[in-house]
């Protein structure tokens, strides 16, 4: 579509910008002035893309930093968010900056565009949030990077964080076993069960913990345990270890495997 000369408009003399009115019919409660601003910025298509990067996420009512938020769909969190999924890739440099935003808020719903749409691009910068200072951030992270696990750089950013499982740093290493158990990386198990004879007690914590989320099993913290079990299991799909999971003993290690499989299927 050509791009118009100007987008100024002149309401009662003076000069007014028809997409800043456009983006603001957007969160309009009737429904009819929002559907006839969606459609009319769409055949906009990259005009607005400037505009909207600097109004990006929108008229956001609810908190999503908080744990006792339910997440809404993405679409359906702002006016300006629906317009964004309904353009899917093509809405990318619109969002993608906000990765490394300032703003909290900013952070996290770029990292929702990209668990909501297929965008490679933003997968390098999505990584560096996985040690966002904000929480939810952190866990968006993980939740959008498990989306692109067929893609070349996903191999890639498992390999950084098992080298960090080897930095001499126990803050560094917590941080990392704590991502890959998020990350339910059945490949970084081997390198988890030694990290068991540490001294060090959180991070102990932290792999009994990771280990029991991706592998669905309860074994305490013993080397030998952990060990004998990835040599009788290692070769089998991680579905075929949550499914064993929904008959343990532990009823935490029971809600694992049950919250997994629901997610996958």
């Amino acid at each position: 579509v050509p791009r118009p000369k100007s987008f100024e408009i002149r309401i009662a003399g003076a000069k007014v910008d028809e997409r800043e009115l456009l983006l603001a019919d957007l969160h309009s409660t009737d429904s009819q002035i929002r559907r006839e601003a969606f459609e009319r910025l769409l055949k906009l298509g990259p005009a607005v893309d400037e505009l909207f990067r600097d109004r990006f996420p929108g008229k956001i009512t609810f908190n999503p930093l908080t744990e006792e938020v339910q997440l809404p769909p993405f679409g359906q969190c702002s006016g300006l968010l629906e317009y964004i999924e309904a353009r899917g890739a093509s809405a990318s440099s619109i969002v993608l900056p906000h990765l490394e935003n300032s703003n909290a808020l900013s952070r996290f719903f770029a990292l929702y565009f990209l668990h909501t749409v297929h965008v490679p691009e933003g997968l390098e910068a999505s990584a560096r949030r996985l040690y966002d200072s904000e929480p939810a951030i952190r866990y968006m992270a993980a939740e959008t990077i498990r989306k692109y696990r067929v893609h070349p750089a996903y191999s890639q950013i498992i390999d950084g964080l098992v080298r960090q499982l080897q930095v001499p740093v126990h803050e560094i290493q917590v941080a990392a076993i704590q991502v890959l158990g998020q990350l339910r990386e059945k490949t970084a198990v081997p390198a988890l069960i030694p990290l068991l004879a540490t001294p060090h007690s959180p991070t102990v914590v932290a792999v009994a913990s990771s280990l029991a989320v991706i592998c669905a099993q309860e074994l305490g913290t013993r080397v030998t345990r952990w060990a004998s079990w990835w040599k009788r299991h290692y070769h089998e799909p991680r579905t075929a270890w949550l499914i064993t999971g929904l008959r343990h003993s532990n009823s935490a290690i029971r809600r694992i495997a049950c919250n997994e499989l629901r997610m996958l299927t």
